[in-house]
């Protein structure tokens, strides 16, 4: 889908007002979980900052939106969210790749990561590059379990560090008409799956 979205020419670069909140990061892959993070974000946003315009920015636009952004940076203080989950580290690289260049374009914006999880399996390659990103930010980074609540505080020495659960609990979200009787399970397969035999 993603890339039907990109060559029909589907996205465009929102046009920029003073009320604008960007959520850089917005899947456009098919892991469930991520998809809910998204859902759980805007609907924390729009509860709390309801005053507040939100422009989401799928994963594939963040660079091209940053650098649009950029002329904005100087005459007034941008709001940038970047997208919760376990992207912060070796799992993912990727991610704090593009944060690194969005940081690097966007000096002067107020930066929160929302609810993350940390994988730095020792002294990753890309940990540096976070602490350096994080030291000259105005940036608020929110850890969603102790072990990365932890790092980040050992870490991230200049950066504000919060402890939160994962936003998508605070999603309320029922269905009593709804009658269950069975639990299905997924088992995933990729480079976040533990090897548990047992498990399997």
């Amino acid at each position: 889908m993603r890339h039907f979205i990109k060559d029909i020419i589907l996205y465009k670069t929102p046009e920029h007002r003073k009320n604008n909140i960007y959520i850089f990061g917005i899947p456009t892959h098919t892991n469930v979980g991520d998809q809910a993070i998204a859902i759980a974000t805007r609907a924390f946003i729009n509860e709390k900052l309801s005053n507040k315009r939100i422009i989401e920015i799928p994963d594939y636009a963040v660079i091209k939106v940053a650098k649009y952004l950029r002329k904005f940076d100087n005459l007034e203080k941008l709001n940038i969210i970047f997208l919760g989950g376990g992207n912060m580290g070796d799992t993912w690289p990727q991610a704090d790749i593009y944060k690194h260049e969005v940081y690097k374009m966007l000096p002067n914006a107020t930066f929160i990561q929302f609810p993350q999880s940390t994988s730095f399996k020792s002294k990753g390659y890309n940990l540096p590059l976070v602490v350096e990103d994080l030291k000259h930010a105005d940036s608020t980074v929110i850890a969603r379990e102790t072990l990365s609540f932890n790092f980040m505080k050992n870490n991230f020495v200049n950066a504000n560090i919060l402890f939160s659960p994962d936003i998508v609990l605070s999603l309320n979200v029922k269905n009593t008409d709804f009658k269950r009787k069975y639990v299905t399970t997924f088992l995933r397969n990729d480079i976040e799956k533990k090897n548990n035999d047992l498990i399997s």
